[in-house]
């Protein structure tokens, strides 16, 4: 009965607080287990944001996006997958809207995404990594700050002793998308992240193993912008350690190594 409900808009979850008619109807459609509904959701969403950020007086805005950034949470730490989908979706539309508010929303959301990663869904842990690399474009001090605590706090996680399979994984995604979308920051991070990469690219797990390479293309992405001797200095070192994997005659220090030379293969100059 009550997943029939959820089909076909549930009401919100009694911990979430009103916040306008618009704004209640699009919440409840961020939890229907609909892509599609999701999707149209967060627009209308952003759409609703933008125009009350308009018309509200400050205080009454401040107001109504306190309520909203509430129900948001609600969403995310909910036991059900499609409430913390819809959740994502809705920091997703947000991100980057021009408001008083918006300031507020890069450390907010990001504490919120730190409720998901890591998390026992695969889907749920792609989709709020790529929120956090949407984040990381906003641009400003903030930024910066999210970068540094993100990239240190992923790389702890690929450097634990003890292998936790969903925190390597949320690990691998959060650097993947922090190279792909904050390059410049992310390159005082690259030392760092060459010596930890090596436990997910020999990973026992092979979606673990395929993940930790889209962070390495990630990161070789930025080395290749670099000059001559930077490139060929971390060419190597990558090289070397894909050699010694070979050397351990595992099947996952094997593929894994394997996955790295077809990386370095794709990269202008490599030869040089």
């Amino acid at each position: 009965m009550r997943g029939s409900a959820k089909e076909g808009g549930a009401a919100p979850p009694s911990s979430m607080p009103p916040v306008s008619p618009a704004a209640d109807k699009l919440l409840v459609d961020l939890r229907n287990r609909s892509d599609d509904v999701k999707k149209k959701a967060q627009a209308d969403l952003r759409v609703l944001v933008e125009m009350e950020a308009r018309q509200m007086s400050g205080e009454a805005f401040s107001l109504f996006i306190k309520k909203l950034n509430t129900c948001i949470f609600e969403l995310v730490k909910s036991p059900d997958p499609s409430d913390k989908l819809g959740g994502i979706y809705a920091m997703d539309g947000l991100v980057d809207v021009e408001c008083e508010e918006s300031s507020t929303f890069i450390t907010r959301f990001a504490n919120y995404l730190r409720q998901i990663l890591p998390c026992n869904d695969v889907g749920t842990m792609i989709m709020a990594s790529k929120v956090l690399g949407h984040l990381a474009q906003v641009g400003g001090t903030l930024t910066a700050d999210l970068v540094e605590f993100e990239a240190k706090r992923a790389l702890e996680g690929l450097n634990s002793d003890k292998r936790i399979e969903n925190q390597r994984f949320a690990s691998v995604l959060v650097l993947k998308e922090l190279a792909n979308n904050a390059p410049t920051l992310f390159f005082m991070h690259v030392p760092a992240f060459i010596k930890a990469v090596w436990s997910g690219i020999r990973d026992p797990k092979q979606m673990i193993r395929e993940a930790t390479i889209e962070s390495l293309r990630g990161c070789l992405q930025i080395i290749a912008q670099r000059d001559a001797t930077v490139k060929r200095k971390w060419y190597a070192l990558v090289f070397q350690e894909a050699e010694r994997g070979f050397r351990m005659r595992t099947t996952p220090s094997t593929h894994g190594s394997l996955l790295v030379l077809g990386e370095l293969l794709q990269l202008e100059g490599i030869a040089e």
